[in-house]
């Protein structure tokens, strides 16, 4: 099931914690507007050929799952599978090295490129009150892409453009001025 919370109180008219529940449990739900909570496989298919998708894994173990799932609908190439859980990057890797992986952190590391070298990531996903011109800089100097998280208003997206980002990461996309990633 593709959902950002690890409950189901936000989103939908359910509760408890999704990883409990059963696929038909979840699945007879309301995700709002009468929509049911997609699986991977459907988010997949929709997407294809419109847009790229990051996929964040949130239960170590599942990445190898979501993986074959990418494979079997041939979106290797337009998807990102990132995690707070560093291994998973490393654990896609070893299946396919062509896979762009992430990892996502909370803090301000001694090294961020080395966060991401160590895990074999293509991305640093960093909370954007981390992210710093040494960060940006050192990680591109590696040939790592830096996607701050999650910038929900133009002063914050103006001082990652400012830093250089290669993009952002938002809820809000209609409250930020994009013409900076249009050039």
């Amino acid at each position: 099931m593709v959902c950002h919370d690890p409950t189901l109180d936000r989103a939908a008219d359910g509760r408890g914690v999704i990883k409990n529940k059963t696929f038909a449990e979840i699945r007879e739900l309301d995700a709002g507007g009468g929509q049911k909570t997609p699986t991977l496989k459907e988010v997949l298919n929709l997407v294809k050929g419109k847009s790229d998708l990051i996929i964040e894994i949130k239960e170590p173990g599942t990445e190898l799952e979501a993986l074959k799932m990418v494979k079997n609908t041939k979106m290797s190439e337009n998807v990102i599978i990132a995690s707070f859980y560093h291994s998973v990057s490393l654990n896609v890797k070893f299946i396919d090295p062509m896979v762009k992986t992430g990892v996502i952190f909370r803090c301000q590391p001694v090294s961020s490129e080395k966060l991401a070298i160590d895990a074999q990531a293509n991305i640093i996903f960093p909370q954007h009150q981390f992210l710093n011109t040494q960060m940006v800089q050192d990680t591109h100097y590696n040939d790592i892409q830096v996607f701050p998280w999650i910038i929900e208003d133009q002063v914050n997206f103006e001082r990652a453009r400012a830093l250089r980002v290669d993009g952002v990461i938002t809820n809000r996309p209609e409250t930020i001025k994009l013409s900076y990633f249009e050039d």
